[in-house]
């Protein structure tokens, strides 16, 4: 059953209280119109519980928007929506179609900063968030009493004498959650054995980023950065008000996982006058074996992004030497399932907290 305005309903008692369960839950499909973002194709997904967010197929099925009662869950980018086609793919060009949002994709065939190996120069994080997906459906749908909420969709990263990647992403949640589901398959396409980066930059701001907002996380110690030393010496953990001169941060935690093999990370403000609440993200370790932590606290540059990925901070030559970086053979694929949900109230928070307590403690 379906928990809507604090009690339980069955499909029949609310097909009874609506013309249409879109009154209450659904899924609305359009192109956005001027500036920057001009035709991109939006889904915008809400589920009744007060948690909404933006699915751009025009953007590699990637989530900008995301809010819960009104109170927005993820930091937009300077930049904002923009389409695919003004992408910039040398240096850090990248950052000039960089939304932010709640999930930005990075990869497939790089993800972290730009590189040059072989010959062949790697634009930073790659080209995955500015491919249009193709055989996109937004469906929502009864199973029994629970009524469920499915976006769809497929990228592809390939060119002539190229790595060719494909990318199958479902997006899903149900009425009443506060929560959603990515499911992603990605494979070689091609026939060639190929190296492969994949990051997810899902990026929260204010208000749940503030001051004494807190990352509880299922992490066991970090490194930093080649020749960054010095973020070594910040606090991973705690996070204050927008400071000037606030150089960005990158931490890469080693993740430990429960014993159905997902690690749990949470980003928590018990300290909002509206009320505790956290944003929690829970991923595969066997797919994503680091999770990556980019901390920005400057003035309209307030944004920690929690970032699990396949080929930890090193960057892709010294990831290389290292043992670390991913190849995937001709046809072979990696499936990638991530859920994002809210904490709402410190019930919630206290539970997430135990959970993290718990899963540390047994490892």
């Amino acid at each position: 059953m379906a928990k809507l305005f604090g009690r339980d309903y069955t499909r029949a008692e609310l097909e009874r209280r609506a013309g249409r369960i879109s009154q209450f839950a659904g899924v609305r499909e359009y192109r956005i119109e001027g500036g920057a973002a001009d035709g991109v194709s939006a889904i915008d997904v809400y589920t009744g519980s007060g948690f909404q967010f933006t699915v751009l197929p025009g953007r590699g099925m990637d989530i900008s928007h995301a809010s819960y009662r009104g109170i927005p869950l993820a930091w937009i980018s300077p930049a904002g929506e923009v389409a695919a086609h003004a992408y910039e793919p040398t240096g850090q060009g990248w950052a000039r179609t960089f939304a932010g949002g709640l999930l930005t994709t990075c990869g497939m065939g790089h993800a972290q900063q730009p590189a040059d190996e072989d010959g062949i120069h790697y634009g930073m994080h790659g080209r995955a968030s500015t491919l249009v997906a193709e055989n996109v459906a937004a469906d929502c749908h009864w199973d029994g009493d629970e009524y469920r909420i499915l976006v769809k969709g497929r990228t592809r990263e390939v060119a002539f004498g190229n790595p060719q990647f494909e990318l199958v992403r479902r997006i899903s949640t149900s009425l009443g959650a506060s929560r959603l589901q990515i499911e992603d398959v990605v494979t070689n396409v091609g026939h060639r054995s190929e190296t492969y980066m994949y990051l997810y930059h899902m990026n929260v701001g204010h208000p749940v980023l503030g001051e004494g907002a807190e990352l509880v996380a299922t992490v066991d110690g970090f490194r930093v950065r080649t020749g960054q030393a010095a973020d070594a010496a910040d606090d991973p953990f705690h996070f204050g008000p927008p400071a000037s001169g606030y150089e960005q941060k990158v931490f890469s935690h080693y993740p430990v996982a429960d014993e159905a093999g997902y690690a749990h990370a949470a980003l928590i403000n018990e300290s909002l006058d509206s009320g505790p609440l956290g944003v929690s993200f829970r991923f595969a370790t066997a797919a994503f074996p680091y999770l990556d932590e980019w901390k920005l606290l400057a003035p309209g540059e307030y944004v920690v992004g929690v970032e699990p990925n396949n080929s930890g901070i090193l960057g892709r030559v010294a990831a290389r030497a290292a043992g670390e970086l991913v190849v995937l053979e001709p046809g072979q694929s990696v499936r990638y399932d991530t859920e994002i949900g809210v904490l709402d109230g410190a019930p919630a928070i206290g539970e997430f907290r135990d959970l993290v307590a718990d899963i540390l403690a047994d490892d």
